[in-house]
């Protein structure tokens, strides 16, 4: 596979700005009521989803330019803001399909995961060194791949059965 040295291309920008809006909304979360939350959540879940995609494959040989930046104690802050937010929808179910078990999650978890992953990929990428903007953008693939792509791709489902809570009868999804 091809791999890009351009960090500044139109969607590793995108990408940025998407994971600036999400991590400036978690971050005044105490400023919404949850309808809102859910809501925007909806709306930047799978856009986030569709611009970690969409990002080039960039490979980063300067392990010393990985960082991260948010800390225990912040991630903690942050994770305890959300789950007084939305303690009344925070738990719910899902199908593991690699388990083949059910499986309970807390949303409020997923969220400040998604947070921290794609804080530290901005606040790397905004160094604004061409070494430092690689190391983050190869770290935001390899984070998509394997942690917050897929903890979106769980959220939606119920954040879509929360804001249009119908169901067929016949409906196997769990909540």
């Amino acid at each position: 596979m091809k791999t890009n040295e351009n960090v500044v291309e139109k969607s590793i920008v995108d990408m940025v700005v998407a994971s600036t809006q999400y991590c400036t909304f978690i971050e005044q979360i105490d400023s919404f009521d949850e309808s809102q939350i859910v809501e925007y959540l909806l709306k930047m879940c799978p856009l986030l989803y569709l611009k970690g995609n969409m990002l080039p494959l960039i490979e980063c040989e300067d392990n010393a330019a990985y960082e991260q930046y948010v800390t225990e104690e912040q991630y903690e802050v942050v994770l305890l803001s959300i789950r007084k937010k939305i303690e009344k929808i925070d738990y719910f179910q899902y199908y593991e399909q690699s388990s083949s078990e059910v499986v309970t999650v807390s949303m409020s978890e997923f969220l400040a995961d998604i947070y921290q992953d794609l804080k530290d990929m901005i606040l790397l990428y905004g160094k604004g060194l061409h070494e430092s903007q690689k190391a983050a953008i190869s770290l935001g693939i390899e984070h998509f791949e394997q942690n917050w792509g897929r903890k979106l791709s769980v959220l939606l489902p119920y954040l879509h059965h929360l804001t249009f809570p119908q169901m067929e009868e016949n409906d196997e999804m769990y909540w």
